[in-house]
């Protein structure tokens, strides 16, 4: 199988994989690290969890690869067995056999993924541009996707002018690691501290890969309306510095036919690094197949 390496040399794959081991390392629960293939390339894999219970497909976050998830597979193991992906294009040990381009191009390798896993349908949670390729996949295959879980999602409003000029900064000054602690913590909480390994990760990323991956597009008021799945869009409080995530929040509830919010306070758009106990409880209030409807 041809590759199509993201990584610019061995020795910046090796430091960045040294993180991503180090990372498995703080993982509480026993887990396999999995290979899957798909016309689209190898897909990596960390499963966990009983595989008596119901899957959930965990999408991270842009820069960013499965191993992040470790704060939350104590709590999410207690009720599913575990699938977190290694999006192809992203710094993580998935290795793909061509750039997919487009949001159906995600889509078929999502569900060529899944066939490959012989899961039929499944729980999502997906992490800002995970949520994005959560939400791609429940609109063109509504079937494959039961509940979602979408933090930090993109895709509901513009993004603020201070956002954009902020991410221009970024991607202008992103060999500094000083500048990019910055940026990091411009996304955050202002008392958030977010794990030194993520920034060293992103650091690094920048450095040594040439990623690829498709911008969230604003989702239509009709296309929104499609979805009937039970949903959750959780945003930290500070997430404004993107866009408005009060205005996010109104339109995800009008126009989703099943969704609730909820808005994590001393949080921004890192809200999984910078509050993971309490994104923990949300999870396994929301996650737990015995939720209430009203909790």
């Amino acid at each position: 199988m041809k590759k199509h390496t993201i990584y610019k040399s061995e020795q910046g794959k090796v430091e960045i994989l040294k993180i991503y081991d180090s990372n498995l390392k703080k993982w509480q629960v026993g887990y396999e690290e999995i290979d899957v293939t798909t016309s689209y390339g190898t897909t990596h894999i960390i499963k966990s969890g009983n595989p008596e219970h119901p899957p959930l497909l965990l999408l991270h976050g842009l820069g960013a690869n499965a191993s992040f998830f470790y704060p939350n597979l104590s709590t999410l193991s207690e009720i599913y067995q575990i699938f977190a992906i290694d999006i192809p294009g992203q710094p993580g040990k998935s290795v793909p056999k061509k750039v997919m381009k487009s949001p159906d191009n995600y889509v078929e390798w999502l569900i060529e993924l899944m066939n490959q896993l012989s899961i039929e349908s499944s729980d999502f949670t997906g992490i800002s541009l995970g949520s994005y390729l959560t939400y791609l996949l429940a609109k063109s295959y509504p079937e494959k996707v039961n509940k979602m879980m979408l933090v930090s999602p993109p895709f509901l409003v513009k993004s603020k002018v201070q956002g954009m000029l902020l991410l221009l900064s970024h991607i202008i000054k992103k060999k500094n690691l000083q500048e990019l602690n910055k940026f990091i913590q411009k996304l955050c909480a202002p008392e958030s501290k977010v794990d030194s390994d993520f920034v060293q990760h992103m650091y690094l990323s920048d450095i040594y890969t040439k990623q690829f991956y498709i911008l969230p597009k604003i989702a239509k008021d009709h296309e929104l309306e499609l979805i009937d799945h039970p949903t959750l869009v959780v945003y930290g409080e500070h997430e404004n510095t993107l866009f408005d995530m009060n205005k996010a929040v109104k339109r995800s509830k009008k126009l989703f036919k099943n969704c609730e919010s909820i808005i994590i306070r001393n949080a921004g758009h890192l809200v999984g690094l910078e509050r993971p106990a309490v994104l923990n409880k949300v999870f396994k209030w929301y996650l737990s197949p015995t939720k209430n409807d009203k909790e």
